[in-house]
């Protein structure tokens, strides 16, 4: 799995006073082969209350992180998470292109129940943040992989 995450806001630190807009991209490979990609996406363009965004300006993408498949295992069925509520939050102060970051994805249903299906802390990444980025929206497929290219429906 490959993580994307990008957002923007303003907010007063220690406060849920804010206004912020974030996308998050999540990119599952089904072989080694490289070629078959899902993607899901969660974006919230306008938040009020500091639900998603970043201080400023960030951007994130990990490297290709293998899933542990017992602890991980919710993220085996992509499919199931469509239309459910989730979060994406990358956490750390990353002021060069390279660095390590804590992420943490949960989603829940309709009745509230909080289903955590990813965590790691040090995670190697790329890009630049200068305070945690989260997204929180429902998760819907994407239609660009990794490469820029258009996915295959199956």
């Amino acid at each position: 799995m490959l993580i994307g995450l990008a957002g923007l806001g303003v907010g007063i630190p220690k406060t849920s006073l804010g206004v912020g807009a974030a996308i998050g991209k999540l990119y599952f490979r089904e072989n080694t082969h490289k070629d078959s990609e899902k993607v899901l996406v969660i974006s919230d363009m306008l938040s009020f209350g500091q639900k998603s965004g970043a201080f400023l300006l960030g951007g994130v993408t990990t490297k290709w992180i293998e899933l542990d498949p017992i602890k991980e295992n919710s993220l085996y069925n992509i499919y199931g998470l469509l239309g459910k509520h989730a979060e994406i939050k990358i956490s750390g102060v990353q002021l060069v292109t390279r660095g390590h970051a804590d992420i943490e994805i949960n989603a829940w249903g309709k009745d509230g129940q909080v289903q955590q299906l990813f965590n790691r802390k040090d995670v190697a990444t790329d890009g630049t943040q200068f305070a945690e980025i989260k997204v929180r929206g429902v998760v819907r497929q994407g239609e660009i992989d990794s490469n820029g290219r258009k996915t295959t429906s199956s």
